[in-house]
């Protein structure tokens, strides 16, 4: 079989066509891989203001306030698998699926990120910003990996929110390991193992794996 073109431009066509698609293809890649990342700074990520009438409609009574807003986010609203990048750096979370408190109502489902912020922004109506925090760290166990939650400091010590499921009686933060945080931030605090943090949130589906587990919460 003879080439198309004697000098070679028929296989330099190929190659080029090849390697244009290839390129291109590498593109579409990165952009459908990132198109989705979303930045915002800590006081729009965790919203108070945004979910207040929510607030307004529960319980006076401040464990009951707590349990019910712990019941309408890990009951009420369903769990939704999707992993994500977070990274935090310069007062700011990037992050793929990020889902602002006001957004997850409006969508009626999020994964462990969207939960754990709507639960704080809710809490934060009326507890203040040194007591209810959204924890980011690592569940060490069936390799879920990269996780978020709520804790939230009552009598007796901190006690750990589990956004994905529904409440189940209280947890003390100090009675397991379960957990490993390696960030805690509000709309008014951060803080964590490094200033520029990045984690992975696992896809795996942590409203069934993390239902019984009991973590630990220590405050930087």
């Amino acid at each position: 079989m003879e080439r198309a073109n004697g000098d070679g431009t028929g296989e330099k066509f190929l190659v080029g066509t090849l390697g244009s698609l290839g390129a291109g293809l590498m593109v579409w890649w990165i952009q459908s891989r990132f198109s989705d990342v979303r930045e915002f700074p800590y006081s729009t990520f965790i919203d108070p203001e945004g979910v207040s009438s929510v607030a307004a409609d529960l319980p006076p009574d401040e464990d009951s306030f707590i349990l019910s807003a712990w019941e309408l986010v890990g009951g009420g609203i369903p769990y939704e698998r999707r992993g994500s990048d977070v990274t935090f750096v310069d007062g700011r979370v990037q992050c793929q699926a990020c889902v602002l408190p006001l957004e997850v109502l409006k969508r009626g489902r999020a994964n462990c990120l969207g939960k754990s912020a709507l639960l704080v922004s809710i809490l934060r109506n009326r507890l203040p910003a040194s007591r209810v925090y959204m924890v980011i760290g690592t569940v060490a166990t069936d390799g879920i990996g990269g996780h978020a939650w709520a804790v939230v400091q009552r009598p007796g010590g901190w006690y750990v929110l589990e956004a994905t499921r529904p409440p189940k009686g209280w947890v003390k933060a100090s009675d397991t390991d379960i957990y490993a945080p390696s960030t805690i931030l509000n709309d008014q605090h951060f803080s964590a193992v490094d200033s520029k943090l990045y984690h992975k949130i696992s896809r795996a589906d942590c409203a069934s794996a993390c239902a019984c587990l009991t973590p630990t919460y220590p405050l930087f």
